[in-house]
């Protein structure tokens, strides 16, 4: 399953997972928070606890989610692999407000 992870202070990047619930709960943190975007297959997960107890500016933070957090692909209310047309829409998304992607191109990474 490819999913997008962005990290505080670094470029997001793509990355291929089984999709495990554990697996994710290992990148983003034990509790998972879903956030929907105005895109009917595309989901945000973040840690729930940082998101609700975030007492800095979130502003400063990529669209205003702190922490880590990842894209996923949603079909059905199952979570499944973005496809290239997703993580194109979710490129172009970043790229209005974060310049660290001006000039990255993302990779894949263990695949």
């Amino acid at each position: 399953m490819k999913i997008i992870i962005c990290s505080p202070n670094i470029p997001p990047y793509l990355i291929s997972i089984t999709g495990k619930y554990k697996e994710l709960q290992e990148i983003i943190g034990q509790n998972i928070k879903v956030l929907s975007l105005n895109h009917p297959t595309i989901l945000i997960l973040c840690d729930e606890d940082y998101y609700n107890n975030f007492t800095g500016n979130r502003e400063k933070c990529r669209l205003g989610i702190p922490g880590t957090f990842v894209f996923v692909a949603r079909e059905k209310n199952r979570l499944r692999s973005l496809t290239d047309e997703e993580i194109n829409i979710i490129i172009d998304t970043i790229r209005k407000q974060d310049l660290t992607l001006v000039h990255c191109k993302i990779q894949v990474s263990g695949t």
